[in-house]
């Protein structure tokens, strides 16, 4: 794998992992300078690509997420999900002060992708499945006389019929709304999500509130609504991989450290 690397505002590279990873360890690569490799859709800052390319650089113990480098617990001041050792504190401190705690937060965060998102979808659609799954089930008990014998059906039985359809649909759609609101509310995910690891967050990384998880669950709705699953789309093209109710709700969706 080759990289590329900004210095002095210009683009330097490419040049082999094994000499990207000298300039980490001499210090020539701080935690804020752009770099890019193939498969990366954008230039990011070193600090949020490394724990994903270079597992092994990263120390076993508590590490200060500023320079990297391992400390004891003790001397790591804890903010939101960073680190910070005493040399960098000044220096987090001042971008929190410059950039605000959203845009500094950000940066220790691997949001998750749309496939990873899919699958969680995928576990929540069963479970919700299961429940709509017996709606049916009793609906078609309580209609068997009209299905089976449509000749005998009357204005009565239809008005039962389509009627029990609506009130099935209403009864899945509020499951879901309760579903996805309270366990983003009380747990930070869906057992979906729960399962594979993500989390959903404000944009500084707070926990949502119950108005924001309900919201977020209509905004999701609306999502659903649209032509070729544009809305979830946007996860894949999106910097912070957000989808349509992500945006409209100001969420993030990232991995649980």
């Amino acid at each position: 794998m080759e990289w590329y690397y900004a210095e002095a505002g210009q683009r330097a590279g490419p040049i082999p992992e094994a000499e990207f990873r000298a300039l980490q360890t001499a210090g020539k690569l701080g935690p804020d300078d752009l770099v890019w490799t193939a498969g990366m859709a954008a230039w990011q800052p070193l600090a949020s690509v490394q724990s994903l390319y270079f597992p092994a650089a990263v120390p076993a113990g508590p590490i200060c997420t500023e320079c990297r480098r391992e400390f004891p617990p003790q001397d790591l001041l804890a903010f939101e999900s960073a680190h910070i050792c005493g040399a960098c504190k000044d220096i987090f401190f001042q971008r929190l002060r410059e950039r605000g705690a959203a845009a500094v937060v950000r940066r220790f965060q691997r949001f998750g992708g749309f496939w990873i998102r899919l699958l969680a979808r995928i576990i929540d659609f069963t479970i919700l499945w299961g429940f709509f799954i017996v709606l049916m089930f009793v609906w078609e008990a309580a209609m068997q006389r009209v299905i089976f014998n449509p000749a005998r059906v009357n204005s009565y039985d239809l008005i039962a019929l389509w009627g029990g359809l609506a009130l099935i649909y209403f009864i899945s759609t509020t499951a879901t709304i309760v579903y996805e609101s309270w366990f983003v509310w009380r747990r930070g995910a869906t057992p979906g999500k729960l399962a594979v690891g993500v989390r959903v967050v404000r944009a500084n990384g707070e926990a949502l509130s119950v108005k924001r998880s309900v919201g977020r669950s209509f905004a999701y709705l609306l999502t659903g609504t649209l032509p070729l699953a544009i809305g979830f789309l946007m996860a894949g093209l999106d910097e912070e991989k957000r989808a349509l109710h992500d945006r409209i709700c100001d969420t993030r969706v990232v991995y649980r450290s």
